[in-house]
């Protein structure tokens, strides 16, 4: 049983599978809702209480190098570890943690940048109006810069705006702001913009990879879900990812396939995948395997 707990952004109610007969929060009915305040499943988010940075290292005093032998594929769900930090920065420091490459928006996710100028002006009002922002959610690479895993749209329009890339528009409550870069706000107002801080949930490199993988498909499960290569595609960044991307693009592949282009579902990346974990781990290591987790293993 996984030990995730849910908490709900109006009320704050805590859902615990411990505590519901066993069920997962994924596994609810549709038609479930909170039953403090009736909020449906997509205003949940994961919660981080404070100091579960390290949270299930007692185990006889070994640190996660001690276990470098151990099969953790196997272990049990509630014992594979997630060092997680919640700490609160400024869009000042996030912005310039972007500008000197230490935060990557953008790391090596299917989806671009999408959002329309309306959504992100939208997002510059509720700066401006002191209205909360949801949870950003990032994770710690090998060398210690961050890759951002819930909230690119959020951070990039906040970066974007604050590159005088666009000008505020569509605004209803703040009327006065349309038309307005950042270049033309006063002194006090890019102040407050500047200032104005996030809660960030950084997932440490040392966290189990099982771990962020399910987390990551927690994190997409309100939204336009992502596939299962869309998730390996965020959780096993590299080059070999990089390597599987490029053959796809291979133009006698895409043509075996009546593709003019690569799929944006990556569909064909994982079709390559197959093939190299396949060739590489051979079907004698499939066998009362999944192949979902055949290919993750290849991934890792």
């Amino acid at each position: 049983m996984s030990t995730i707990e849910y908490a709900c952004n109006s009320c704050g109610w805590v859902y615990r599978a411990s505590e519901q007969s066993g069920a997962e929060f994924g596994d609810l009915p549709s038609e479930w809702t909170c039953p403090e305040c009736q909020g449906d499943q997509d205003n949940f988010t994961i919660n981080v209480p404070g100091g579960l940075e390290g949270e299930n290292t007692e185990n006889n005093g070994d640190s996660p190098s001690d276990q470098d032998d151990e099969d953790v594929s196997t272990l049990p769900i509630s014992q594979r570890v997630v060092y997680t930090q919640k700490l609160e920065a400024s869009i000042f420091e996030l912005h310039r943690q972007w500008k000197i490459g230490d935060l990557n928006v953008q790391p090596y996710f299917q989806r671009n940048y999408v959002w329309s100028a309306k959504q992100a002006s939208r997002l510059i009002e509720s700066v401006f109006l002191n209205v909360p922002i949801p949870l950003i959610y990032v994770a710690e690479e090998p060398n210690g810069t961050f890759a951002v895993i819930d909230g690119q749209q959020r951070l990039t329009s906040l970066f974007r705006y604050m590159d005088n890339a666009y000008a505020i528009s569509g605004l209803e409550h703040r009327k006065d702001l349309n038309g307005v870069r950042y270049e033309d706000l006063g002194r006090e107002m890019k102040r407050h913009l500047e200032n104005y801080t996030l809660s960030v949930v950084q997932i440490r490199k040392e966290s189990h990879p099982d771990i962020r993988f399910e987390v990551f498909e927690r994190l997409n499960m309100g939204a336009a879900k992502l596939n299962d290569q869309e998730l390996r595609n965020c959780v096993y960044r590299g080059d070999f990812n990089e390597f599987l991307k490029r053959q796809a693009k291979f133009r006698p592949f895409l043509e075996l396939f009546g593709l003019q282009e690569p799929d944006p579902r990556m569909s064909d990346v994982e079709l390559v995948l197959r093939f190299t974990a396949f060739w590489d781990q051979t079907y004698l290591n499939f066998r009362k395997k999944r192949l979902n987790k055949f290919l993750n293993e290849q991934m890792a």
